[in-house]
């Protein structure tokens, strides 16, 4: 599916263009090409620490970090989205998460379940299972050691059927900065999305990710790479408080 950039008029704040899908990409003007060193080493005092956002922190104060970053984004080295390499993150349980529990030979014990706020999720037959910041073979020990007793030599098998949305914020030149809730894999074209589109002053080669990964990263992106479809940065996976600033 191609996405499709129209230009529109107004004024103020949510001034510009909208994003929607389309036979194509309408051609806008490009962004300066503003050169910069590679990875960056950090944001000093303008990368706020909750850049680690939970789903409970309120949106208004991860908007106010957002804000914060935005002030940031142009004077800190970043890396370009093609050169950025990380080393995945080991996915633990967390509050949300929707887990598929199956039980062998047991169907009234197997099925999915929602972790709570509090980090636990209610089993059948068992209660309260405390699974949060667990590995899934952690959680499936712990429901294991929890089954034994009740039955002889439980089998279990666990896995997340469905993570958590992601929080994220997207401030800058678009139609309507804000944060949101994306599906867990959605990137920075989903993001844009949801916040109506780029406006017409808006900066197709200056687009950033700001993360904390523990490492403060900005991370930079060509429009014309996202739509594309082809380039690496085109399957880019936003993570949980990731802050997208659009120059």
């Amino acid at each position: 599916m191609r996405y499709e950039r129209v230009i529109g008029s107004a004024t103020g704040t949510d001034t510009g263009a909208r994003m929607g899908f389309g036979s194509g990409l309408r051609s806008g003007r490009s962004g300066s090409d503003r050169s910069g060193p590679g990875l960056a080493t950090g944001f000093g005092a303008c990368a706020a620490s909750g850049r680690n956002v939970s789903l409970s922190v309120s949106l208004s104060a991860l908007f106010v970090l957002s804000m914060i970053g935005l002030g940031c984004a142009t004077q800190h080295p970043f890396v370009w989205a093609e050169a950025f390499q990380e080393k995945p993150e080991p996915r633990v349980i967390q509050a949300r998460d929707t887990l598929s529990v199956v039980v062998k030979n047991q169907a009234q014990l197997s099925g999915e379940f929602v972790v709570r706020e509090n980090g636990a999720y209610l089993q059948p037959l068992v209660g309260d299972v405390d699974v949060e910041g667990l590995s899934t073979e952690q959680a499936a020990s712990r429901l294991t050691e929890k089954l034994q007793g009740i039955l002889t030599s439980p089998i279990v098998t666990l896995s997340i059927s469905r993570p958590r949305p992601l929080l994220v914020s997207v401030v800058g030149e678009v139609r309507q900065p804000g944060n949101f809730e994306l599906p867990a894999g959605d990137g920075v074209l989903e993001a844009i999305a949801r916040a109506g589109g780029l406006t017409e002053f808006a900066a197709e080669d200056d687009i950033y990710v700001l993360r904390r990964s523990p490492a403060r990263l900005r991370i930079r992106f060509r429009y014309a790479d996202l739509t594309g479809g082809t380039a690496k940065s085109s399957g880019f996976q936003l993570r949980d408080g990731d802050v997208v600033v659009v120059d």
